[in-house]
């Protein structure tokens, strides 16, 4: 009997394969949507979902002495000790930092810097790591002894176990670590090797102890179970415990969970993710998957009359209403669980692309973790029992005046019309978030085009690198295709910064963040930025021993309204800075306002800033505007350049444009997110309208037959079919935009530099819809109505 049930199935599918394909492709993408970010949202909400301690551990940060406003996770060496020793619900703390470095040495093999974390000897206290190798008290208390990640043991030592093997670092000029009198480089004998898991709240390649003169870090306490976040920040802020704001800072303290969905500020070896890509990426998912569920219903309805005929050849056969039950019900149970199969295919294909476009770390295994799979599992087991149950039951107590009746009457119509208005809605909405969100993006790009094809050579940080950057400079500046040149005594990203105060009307005080920056007098040239008032840099050197350009922030804040300051000296409007300058030397003048220089990405302010323009060096970096033709062949020019000038020093460079975009990873893997499912939304949409129109012409081919006998024109046909969609479009515009305009506007409030939300948007977004579903209706209908109406007749 069920080889006879399976048979009758299969037959089914086969005589209705465009339906039974549409809907099992549709149902595998949207389970596959699904089920990968039902796995991410569960992968990064589940961060140290296996750490025991996980619930007893929290993050501490305070107020900014820089920005008024702002959090920072510095916290001084003192301050954690102090806690433990005096408050009873501090059980333990742990310090972390992290160095800075050139490169990486062993044998004869010279690698790129490592991101190498110092730690206190408590580190296992809080994270469970798995020793697959040596001892990891003996790297984390035994002087130049070293922890490698599991996965930076396997590339430098291969898979051979590494205990044992020495590695050389050399030092920046700038890491902590380092004495005034050490050594510029200290070989590390590898004492430990860590294994690598999944949902881990820290990343790093390397572990090494933390010294006694270590002044401070990122700090975690353990906590006992009654630990009262706010309360214990109140207590201590009375107790005038020592901050970086003095008196007027205060500290704060997050759970794991809810610091690593914080964005105080970046931190190397904390991994981070965007609670907002969460939300939206399950949203989305939900809104396809409901796409494909309508599609499923919509499209069962075409399947439904030749079942119920089905039926009653098989009661006249013998048949008994539980075989008719199971029939209906394993053919339902099985349209959900071939494309939960098919979906698992697709999902080998869509992860690599999903962890690109969002940073990601799912893993195919992590999908098929204890974590995971029963929760996908339920999931597909809900999916198709429900659907299968329901359908049985209902087609087997129906008649066929029944089925006409909930079916192929007004009822059904009005069933199809909810569920394409749903799926219209939700296409429109995705399209109308994309829209705007893409073009926030490009907002935050044009404001860094100044970056594009600009590479930064050198590092500051490295020792003896500034002998040969003149040199290398003037060698650069003949290569044909190479664009304009500057030298620069700091880089763009790593910033000289200090506090600057204003005063309120009010008579309260606000800080800024000023950064400073410097170089020759082709600075300005080379990055782009105007002068919007002043003189231009070859006139300023001639003037002014030390002339500087002030941004627009920085004259909005610190400059009255209406004066000029060009001309004027620094310390006029900076008392500290006049502090600074040394008696006998002329002073700094500024020479001119520049543009705004966007370093932090559109959700913070731009900083107030100045630049000298120098005569002379020494220098540590080049700027560099390369052609996009030829840009990797002229950096594989340069870098040789560099090895023959020095051969002992590391060639580095950055590409600015690179790490600008970084700052805005958020609104890009958003972005890039919502494109994505966009396009699945309408591919599914018009897959499911490609059906409802095919069951819709082929349920009215008779009345399209007599309407063509009575003089229809072909256009009047294609207009009767294509009316009912264009109403249902309309009704789900007006449903969709007010929705999503709402949401669009309250995410654009995040940033202060942004877009408006739109109303070409949502035009576009619905004549999109309009136009995609105009077609696909009109060429159905063009077929039909085509037919030679005594054909259609014949079997009346």
């Amino acid at each position: 009997m069920q080889s006879i049930t399976l048979k009758l199935i299969l037959r089914s599918w086969w005589r209705n394969k465009v339906f039974a394909i549409i809907s099992i492709l549709s149902l595998a993408v949207g389970i596959t949507c699904t089920n990968v970010l039902i796995a991410y949202a569960i992968y990064e909400l589940g961060v140290e979902a296996k750490n025991p301690e996980r619930d007893n551990i929290v993050f501490m940060t305070q107020d900014s002495p820089m920005v008024s406003g702002e959090q920072v996770v510095y916290v001084y060496r003192d301050v954690p000790g102090y806690l433990k020793e005096n408050y009873p619900e501090v059980k333990d703390y742990l310090q972390l930092g992290w160095t800075t470095m050139r490169y990486v040495e062993v044998g004869e093999n010279r690698y790129d810097p490592m991101l190498l974390v110092t730690a206190d000897s408590t580190f296992a206290h809080f994270f469970p790591y798995e020793t697959l190798y040596g001892d990891l008290d003996e790297a984390l208390s035994v002087p130049n002894k070293i922890a490698l990640s599991e996965s930076y043991a396997s590339r430098l030592f291969g898979r051979n176990n590494p205990v044992g093997q020495m590695l050389t670092v050399a030092w920046s000029l700038d890491h902590f670590f380092r004495d005034e009198n050490e050594a510029e480089t200290t070989t590390f004998e590898v004492a430990a090797v860590l294994k690598d898991y999944p949902q881990s709240y820290l990343k790093f390649d390397a572990l090494m102890r933390t010294k006694k003169d270590f002044t401070g870090g990122v700090t975690l306490l353990r906590v006992d179970s009654s630990f009262d976040k706010d309360a214990f920040a109140r207590k201590i802020k009375k107790d005038n415990v020592s901050t970086l704001g003095a008196q007027d800072g205060r500290y704060y303290f997050y759970s794991l969970e809810d610091s690593y969905f914080q964005e105080f500020s970046v931190i190397a070896f904390v991994n981070r993710t965007n609670r907002m890509l969460l939300y939206v990426g399950l949203v989305s998912a939900l809104l396809i998957l409901l796409i494909a569920c309508f599609n499923y219903v919509n499209l069962s309805f075409s399947r439904i009359l030749q079942q119920v005929r089905m039926i009653y050849t098989q009661r006249l056969m013998g048949a008994s209403n539980r075989n008719i039950y199971c029939q209906l019900f394993v053919d339902t149970l099985l349209t959900v669980l071939v494309a939960f199969l098919l979906s698992l295919l697709f999902t080998i294909d869509l992860l690599p692309l999903f962890n690109k476009m969002i940073s990601g770390r799912l893993s195919l295994s992590f999908l098929f973790s204890e974590q995971v799979f029963p929760v996908i599992g339920g999931f597909i087991l809900l999916l198709s029992v429900l659907p299968a149950i329901y359908l049985s039951r209902q087609v087997t107590r129906m008649s066929h005046l029944d089925y006409r009746m909930q079916f192929m009457g007004s009822r059904k119509r009005r069933v199809v019309a909810v569920l394409s208005v749903a799926q219209f809605a939700i296409s429109i909405g995705l399209l109308f978030a994309t829209q705007t969100i893409y073009r926030q993006l490009d907002l935050t790009k044009s404001n860094g085009e100044r970056y594009r094809n600009l590479v930064e050579i050198g590092s500051w940080q490295e020792t003896g690198s500034s002998r040969i950057i003149e040199s290398l400079a003037k060698e650069i500046q003949r290569y044909p295709g190479i664009g304009e040149v500057s030298l620069s005594k700091s880089s763009v990203w790593a910033l000289a910064m200090r506090q600057m105060v204003v005063k309120r009307d009010d008579g309260t005080e606000e800080y800024h963040s000023m950064v400073q920056f410097g170089g020759d007098s082709n600075y300005l040239k080379v990055m782009d930025l105007n002068i919007l008032q002043g003189l231009d840099v070859s006139q300023a050197m001639k003037q002014y021993a030390i002339p500087v350009y002030i941004n627009r922030q920085y004259q909005c804040l610190f400059v009255p309204k209406g004066e000029n300051p060009v001309g004027k000296e620094v310390r006029l409007y900076d008392t500290y800075f006049g502090q600074m300058e040394k008696v006998g030397e002329p002073p700094a003048v500024i020479a001119g306002v520049i543009e705004d220089l966007y370093t932090n990405g559109m959700q913070s302010e731009v900083n107030p800033g100045i630049t000298y323009i120098f005569s002379s060096g020494p220098y540590s970096l080049i700027q560099v505007r390369l052609n996009e033709n030829n840009r990797q062949e002229m950096l594989e020019k340069i870098k040789a350049t560099w090895e023959k000038m020095a051969p002992e020093l590391y060639f580095t460079y950055r590409d600015l444009y690179d790490v600008y975009l970084e700052k805005s990873n958020k609104t890009i893997e958003l972005s890039h997110l919502l494109v994505m499912y966009s396009l699945i939304s309408i591919l599914l949409t018009l897959s499911g309208l490609f059906g409802i129109v095919l069951y819709a012409t082929e349920q009215r081919a008779k009345e399209i037959g007599i309407r063509k006998i009575n003089g229809a024109k072909i256009w009047q046909i294609i207009y009767g079919l294509n009316k009912p969609f264009v109403e249902q479009i309309l009704v789900a515009y007006i449903i969709a935009v007010p929705i999503v305009w709402i949401m669009l506007d309250n995410w654009l409030s995040s940033f202060v530099y942004r877009v408006n939300v739109c109303f070409t948007d949502t035009l576009i977004a619905g004549v999109a819809v309009l136009l995609l579903t105009l077609f696909t209706v009109s060429w159905h209908g063009y077929i039909v109505a085509t037919y030679n109406p005594v054909n259609t007749l014949r079997s009346e």
